[in-house]
């Protein structure tokens, strides 16, 4: 078996939220816990969430998720459904070593509009 990536996700892969049984359908996957980001960022919305990093953490807000050990079957799966976006080193800690997530490099569609922190944390859950 290889070695599994950590991943960082924070919107429609989360648990409970519809796209989560992509990260299930390997038994090897596992849940590893809870994370909030010390990056700042601003978030966007409309079916899902875009989470932009912001340089100035003044511009922004940390960003609640959840971090999956995958391997890499999954990975090639989760690459051709976040299309649009790209799976990039998010950050490093004692906890979980290096973990990545999925990046948006575009401009913002017109159709999404901010998402606003509770106690000063972004934490998207979808209105099913």
């Amino acid at each position: 078996m290889s070695i599994p990536i950590a991943l960082f996700v924070y919107g429609t892969l989360k648990r409970n939220e519809p796209l989560h049984d992509f990260l299930t359908y390997d038994p090897n996957n596992k849940y590893i816990g809870d994370y909030t980001t010390k990056a700042h960022f601003k978030m966007y919305e409309d079916h899902y969430p875009i989470a932009m990093k912001q340089i100035n953490p003044s511009n922004g807000h940390p960003l609640k998720g959840e971090i999956f050990h995958l391997y890499l079957p999954t990975l090639i799966l989760l690459d051709k459904l976040e299309a649009g976006f790209t799976r990039t080193i998010l950050g490093n800690n004692s906890q979980f070593g290096s973990f990545q997530w999925y990046v948006w490099t575009h401009l913002i569609p017109p159709s999404f509009t901010p998402v606003n922190p509770k106690d000063g944390i972004l934490d998207w859950h979808s209105k099913r």
